[in-house]
């Protein structure tokens, strides 16, 4: 199972934090031991943790070692680019109801892939209700 997680839920799974929800920590840790799937993670979420440092919310060490998973094979958790089908989703009538550009980035990249996205973000799961993508919690 190949799934997308979004900013916090990749953060609450690494740090095992009790705010992931239970369905979500199941999803993740089923594909992130699926050699055939894998967690992926937007380039957008280290542009959101970016700004999330910058305003105080996580520490530089704690940012550079979440992200530094999408660089080791061995955490099957690989990033993914913003690419030009990415952008056209993002652009979509289907996404002009999330106003923050890196939820509607991260949404896109979902859709892109064509698999579901791990995220509590209640602008995002308004999305999902659309039928737009399907979100996991």
């Amino acid at each position: 199972m190949r799934v997308v997680a979004d900013t916090h839920a990749l953060v609450w799974f690494l740090e095992a934090d009790q705010r992931l929800g239970v369905r979500a920590r199941e999803v993740l840790q089923h594909s992130q031991q699926d050699p055939d799937g894998g967690i992926v993670v937007s380039v957008a979420s280290r542009l959101d943790l970016h700004y999330l440092q910058r305003a105080g919310r996580f520490s530089p060490a704690d940012v550079q070692r979440w992200w530094a998973v999408t660089e080791d094979p061995s955490w099957n958790i690989s990033s993914a680019a913003i690419t030009g089908a990415i952008v056209a989703y993002f652009d979509s009538a289907e996404l002009a109801a999330l106003r923050d550009p890196w939820d509607r980035l991260i949404t896109a990249t979902a859709i892109d892939l064509g698999v579901q996205l791990v995220s509590k973000d209640r602008a995002i799961t308004a999305v999902a209700e659309t039928g737009a993508v399907e979100v996991i919690w």
